[in-house]
């Protein structure tokens, strides 16, 4: 644990700012992807809603709309694609830093968590083809509430793990950056909380040494 935490300094310690711009980067680009991945999870509600709240939905009335759910599947795996791309992006930066032992498992939990949303999704469109399902209506839903909680789980990675760890241990940020200069100059030039009670110890000393006097 101790190695660990040791590695994670001397790295804050010692990036050049040309691999500070690289992390950078690679910030931007996973908050660009939680969004494209809020937007697919969001593009999941359209079919996901209606058929929540209305539980009979006949065999018949899946049939008549095959069209429409053969285009709405056709747009799913579509997104996902476009978000693959972003991924690449995104892993492509992250790997640069892949020395380290606490991004690398970040990459391998990454990489595992975008597999699980895939075997989901694939599971997702392979039922929405099977039009022939006597239980369509429930199995859909089971399938999406698989993807959405994977989806959950890999925007937790990104903001809790990825972004975090970048901004903490490569860019060395704290909680003082989102403060304008003149609160963190207050913070900056305060004295700590320890000496102001040695001095104010070593003033009501001398006062009393000149009374005695």
């Amino acid at each position: 644990m101790f190695s660990k935490f040791a590695d994670s300094v001397n790295m804050s310690l010692d990036v050049p700012s040309s691999e500070k711009k690289i992390a950078q980067k690679a910030v931007r680009k996973f908050q660009f992807l939680v969004k494209k991945i809020d937007a697919f999870d969001k593009h999941l509600d359209i079919l996901y809603n209606p058929f929540k709240s209305h539980e009979n939905v006949s065999k018949e009335s899946i049939t008549d709309h095959r069209a429409a759910l053969r285009r709405y599947r056709d747009k799913i795996n579509e997104n996902f694609d476009e978000i693959k791309v972003f991924i690449v992006g995104c892993i492509t930066d992250l790997n640069y830093f892949s020395s380290d032992t606490n991004i690398s498992e970040i990459i391998n939990s990454f990489n595992d968590s975008i597999s699980n949303i895939s075997e989901s999704l694939e599971m997702l469109l392979s039922g929405l083809d099977n039009w022939n399902d006597k239980d369509y209506r429930n199995n859909i839903i089971t399938h999406i509430e698989s993807v959405k909680k994977q989806i959950d789980q890999l925007n937790k990675l990104i903001n809790d793990r990825i972004i975090a760890d970048i901004n903490t241990n490569i860019l060395a940020k704290n909680w003082t950056d989102n403060l304008d200069d003149k609160l963190k100059s207050s913070i900056k030039d305060k004295e700590p909380y320890i000496k102001q009670l040695h001095d104010e110890r070593e003033r009501k000393l001398k006062e009393m040494l000149n009374l005695g006097e």
